[in-house]
């Protein structure tokens, strides 16, 4: 019986903490609850992926919504549907 309710108890833990790790935080200890990625800081800023031209024409089937920073043209280029 005693093993039953322990094992009882870590699964109602588990399933707790997994529902705990919906959105992360950094600089923050109470991330946004609508992001999955909460970055906040007064001294630093947030630094994209950096490619070529090349590079970035290269990934013709990126998803959507992918996020670069073009270091030849020196723009940031995001994916969508067309």
């Amino acid at each position: 019986m005693l093993k039953k309710l322990l094992t009882a108890s870590l699964l109602l833990i588990s399933s707790s903490l997994l529902k705990a790790q919906q959105n992360v935080g950094i600089g923050t200890l109470t991330p946004s609850t609508d992001a999955i990625l909460d970055l906040s800081s007064t001294t630093k800023g947030l630094l994209a992926p950096r490619v070529t031209s090349a590079e970035r024409i290269a990934m013709a089937a990126a998803s959507n919504g992918l996020f670069v920073y073009d270091t030849d043209q020196n723009k940031f280029f995001y994916w969508n549907a067309t």
